[in-house]
């Protein structure tokens, strides 16, 4: 038969409370920053009883949290990944609990110099989980982003991937990829003939710094005290953001709005600088010229469609507009002209050389010959006698008999004598 509870007295029940309020050193709540409305409330109540505190009485807990309390709290805190849970971290101290955002915004402008290190830290603990190959695939989808959203990549392969960050299609496909997505750093968002879009989940200048070269990233950053006392920055690495590199020949009045990343895809894409600095030509022209319906009326559509597309390119609306080709061209046909010119000028002088060598090897009976010869064979043509004058006709026979007596020269043969008439 069991016994039964004895009834506790009501100073008893006070001892215990006493004493149960003495003894607690935490909460489980307080710990995992998950304390209830409620809870607190019956604490606040707990709290304005009357207490018995000594020297060496423990305190309660809205007033101080015994050290080994925070060692526990700390432990519990930074075995938590805020890219894991739903829950948010604390990192509870001894007065207040400081509750920090999802994930670390590498552009985001932070006044104070934690923020920034803490973000550089976060990029270190990301590229130490990451090898050689997984950092130069992670750079080469942070280098092709679509213009019009920047969260996001163009359509590209797997080919293409493999060839620019040198990696194995198959070692890409099994390991590199999967590698990056179960870490975080990247999604698929859409898949096609024309390529896969991977979505990333950080900015620029925090995949740079995971999939950057560099092995001390926190070195290129100034400490803390050397700051000035009211500066911000919104560099990781510098305490001013740098400008824009762009090239010299880049139009800035109508592309001034052109990232370094995105000039450096559109030079890969069209071959060259030169035939780069076409297309935006060839984009400003067609917004005047042409077809009404075919002018362009969003440069900047038209642009990130011919790079996010593989096969697509950019015509002049009409043929007022010469492309480096057809220029190519021009330039070809005029410079073989003036070879021809040259060439047969050339000729002309060697022929008129070597005529006049030939005529000053033949003696006065031999020219005497060519001109009689050619004077006998104008005189029978029926259509020379209307003429008033065979002169012209005299001096064409005889030049075809010089060329052709050179010809027969070159084969032995010798040219005639005129001989003298016998009376």
């Amino acid at each position: 038969m069991p016994k039964q509870a004895k009834h506790k007295s009501a100073h008893l029940q006070e001892l215990e409370a006493v004493f149960d309020r003495h003894t607690r050193r935490f909460s489980p709540f307080d710990v995992l920053g998950l304390r209830s409305s409620e809870t607190q409330s019956e604490e606040t109540q707990e709290t304005s009883l009357p207490t018995h505190t000594g020297v060496d009485a423990t305190p309660l807990p809205g007033e101080r949290i015994h050290p080994k309390v925070v060692d526990v709290k700390k432990i519990l805190t930074t075995t938590l990944d805020p890219h894991e849970s739903s829950v948010p971290p604390t990192h509870m101290g001894v007065d207040a609990t400081h509750t920090h955002g999802q994930r670390p915004t590498a552009l985001a402008p932070s006044t104070a110099p934690d923020m920034r290190i803490h973000d550089v830290l976060a990029a270190a603990h990301l590229k130490a989980q990451l090898g050689k190959k997984a950092r130069q695939v992670l750079g080469y989808l942070n280098s092709i982003r679509s213009l019009e959203r920047p969260a996001y990549t163009v359509h590209v392969g797997y080919a293409q991937i493999s060839a620019a960050a040198d990696v194995h299609a198959h070692y890409l496909r099994r390991n590199v990829l999967p590698k990056l997505a179960m870490i975080g750093l990247i999604g698929i968002v859409h898949k096609s003939l024309q390529g896969t879009i991977y979505h990333l989940h950080y900015d620029v200048a925090f995949l740079s710094l995971v999939a950057g070269e560099e092995e001390e990233p926190l070195a290129a950053m100034a400490p803390p005290f050397l700051e000035a006392p009211g500066s911000t920055s919104s560099s990781l690495l510098t305490h001013e953001a740098p400008e824009p590199i762009l090239p010299g020949w880049l139009d800035r009045a109508h592309w001034g709005w052109l990232t370094p990343e995105s000039v450096q895809q559109l030079i890969v894409k069209a071959g060259s600088e030169a035939q780069a600095q076409e297309k935006l030509d060839i984009i400003l022209y067609n917004e005047a010229h042409g077809v009404a319906e075919r002018r362009i009326r969003d440069r900047r559509a038209v642009l990130a469609h011919y790079l996010r597309t593989p096969h697509a390119d950019i015509w002049p609306n009409d043929d007022g507009f010469e492309t480096l080709a057809l220029r190519r061209v021009r330039q070809e046909r005029d410079q073989a002209l003036q070879e021809k010119a040259l060439a047969e000028e050339v000729l002309r002088v060697r022929q008129e050389a070597a005529q006049a060598r030939f005529l000053a090897s033949l003696a006065e009976t031999q020219l005497q010959w060519l001109k009689q010869e050619g004077k006998e064979r104008v005189d029978v043509q029926p259509s020379a006698r209307f003429l008033g004058s065979r002169y012209p006709l005299y001096k064409a026979e005889e030049e075809q008999l010089i060329h052709e007596w050179m010809d027969r020269v070159s084969y032995g043969e010798n040219v005639p004598h005129l001989m003298p008439e016998r009376s």
